[in-house]
């Protein structure tokens, strides 16, 4: 009896191998499908929109009132990113403000601009 027990388990591992690469080349098949159709409607898909930027592409035209605008925005911008607040001065009567910041930046080597 354990002759046939042997036998059945190895037609049923023969069967079970079958069956995988039955299922393995079948999952390849679609996998190349699959990848053949993201791929052409990719490339179909960039042509469009590659002709539709073509097509409607006009050439960018700024005012001059636009680009101060821009411009004025941008130099804001930087003058405030160095920006410096000083907390912990002594306030004092008839003080020049810029003296008393040179006092503070000139020894760890910097010229502030007022």
């Amino acid at each position: 009896s354990s002759g046939i027990n042997a036998e059945s388990q190895s037609k049923v591992i023969e069967i079970q191998d079958e069956l995988f690469k039955c299922n393995r080349e079948k999952f390849q098949s679609l996998e190349t499908t699959v990848k053949s159709i993201v791929q052409n409607t990719m490339q179909s898909e960039m042509k469009s929109y590659s002709s539709a930027l073509t097509e409607n592409a006009q050439p960018a035209v700024i005012s001059s009132d636009v680009l101060k605008k821009v411009v004025q925005a941008v130099v804001e911008e930087e003058d405030r990113s160095r920006n410096i607040m000083l907390f912990g001065l002594d306030e004092e009567k008839n003080e020049t403000l810029s003296n008393k910041v040179d006092e503070i930046f000139v020894p760890v080597g910097e010229k502030p601009s007022f």
